[in-house]
């Protein structure tokens, strides 16, 4: 059974701005196009097999069926975590 992703536009926009910082900024092309393809990656996957992403730490998001992606640690430590919403 697949399951209905909401991408939000904030979610979206989140990521286009730091693909952009990625590129233009840090000079890190290589690095956005990976983002990007774990992102796209993460949609593909959480529609058939939400299971593997964890809950939401926040309890009202978890009862509302979200899940979370770790898309990247980078050198500085700052984590970057994508939600989407599954059907209750």
């Amino acid at each position: 059974m697949a399951y209905k992703v909401v991408e939000t536009d904030s979610v979206r926009d989140e990521l286009v701005r730091t693909l952009d910082y990625l590129e233009f900024v840090l000079f890190e092309p290589s690095f956005a196009k990976k983002l990007a393809g774990a992102y796209l990656e993460f949609l593909g996957n959480i529609k058939s097999f939400p299971a593997m992403y964890p809950e939401a730490r926040d309890s009202r998001l978890q009862a509302a069926g979200y899940r979370n992606l770790l898309v990247q640690k980078d050198l500085n430590g700052i984590e970057r975590v994508v939600g989407g919403q599954l059907p209750g």
